[in-house]
């Protein structure tokens, strides 16, 4: 599946659904994007603060309705989601520069990317093992393995489409997303 080319576009498909589950690697815009398409949608909003590092209250959110849930933290199970007709995963694309340049900035690099190799090591073996940075191993298994595999409906976007919102912050305005 390609990606989707105008905002416009990503809406009109996303209205389908009741619940949206938007992931991507860890501090490529999912928190910021998230936001924008609850807002846009009437939705509500729920960042992974939410559910912290529970699986269970991840799980719950995702059979709520008119909700965009963000999942970057379990994501190594996104292709084992059960198939529902009123769900949908949103992949988000970013440049692997702007991810790298996010989790230097932030600080989450390299102990945030440790725990997500552990998980993605026990799900996919020790191929994860051989990825230095967080974008490369989830864009590689995310492309290789999930997408193939996934049981959701799915699209993928690209993070820079956003800029076709009225209200859009331009990367050097999200310092604290």
């Amino acid at each position: 599946m390609s990606y989707i080319s105008s905002y416009s576009g990503v809406l009109k498909k996303l209205k389908n659904y009741k619940t949206i589950i938007l992931g991507g690697a860890e501090c490529s815009g999912t928190t910021y994007t998230t936001h924008i398409l609850a807002e846009d949608l009437g939705y509500k909003p729920i960042d992974e603060d939410y559910y912290g590092d529970y699986l269970d209250k991840f799980l719950e959110f995702t059979n709520w309705e008119k909700v965009v849930v963000q999942n970057t933290r379990f994501s190594h199970i996104i292709d084992e989601l059960e198939p529902n007709e009123d769900s949908i995963f949103v992949w988000l694309h970013r440049p692997d520069e702007d991810v790298i340049k996010s989790e230097d900035r932030r600080g989450w690099h390299p102990k945030g990317f440790k725990k997500q190799q552990m998980n993605y090591t026990k799900k996919f073996g020790e191929g994860a093992t051989h990825f230095e940075r967080n974008s490369y191993m989830k864009k590689f298994f995310w492309h290789n393995y999930q997408k193939i595999r996934i049981k959701l409906d799915f699209v993928q976007i690209n993070y820079y489409i956003l800029e076709g919102r009225d209200e859009y912050l331009f990367p050097n305005k999200l310092m604290n997303f």
